[in-house]
């Protein structure tokens, strides 16, 4: 799968409000001032990503935004709100990520955790 979703509405999931799979191509995400993502973790994705955020991303019980295992680049453009009881933002595996953020990411214990396993890069 490759494209964009665009959300201005709201998206639930019991798991993720969005979930993206490795055998998926890259991926862009539109989250309008009035989307809201919400799911135990609110977006996780197994790709690399292009996420647009001007809304809500909630995870109810992990994070707002998971990328594991990502081995091509992603970017986080965000001026509403990711949360997560967790982390806000989690990256683990492979990964280069640019957060640009001009509004709120917050988490239960940290605002972004990163575990390198090789080489990570998280350019704020």
């Amino acid at each position: 799968m490759t494209g964009t979703i665009k959300n201005a509405g709201n998206v639930t999931g019991a798991e993720s409000g969005i979930q993206i799979e490795e055998d998926s191509s890259m991926l862009r995400i539109e989250n309008a001032s009035t989307g809201h993502i919400e799911g135990k973790t609110g977006i996780a994705s197994k790709i690399g990503i292009i996420l647009i955020n001007n809304g809500e991303i909630k995870g109810n019980l992990n994070n707002g935004v998971e990328l594991s295992g990502v081995t091509s680049n992603s970017k986080i453009t965000n001026n509403g709100t990711i949360e997560g009881i967790e982390h806000g933002i989690h990256t683990s595996g492979i990964t280069r990520v640019e957060v640009t953020n001009a509004g709120i990411i917050k988490g239960g214990r940290k605002c972004y955790f990163i575990y390198q396993r090789k080489k990570t890069t998280f350019l704020l």
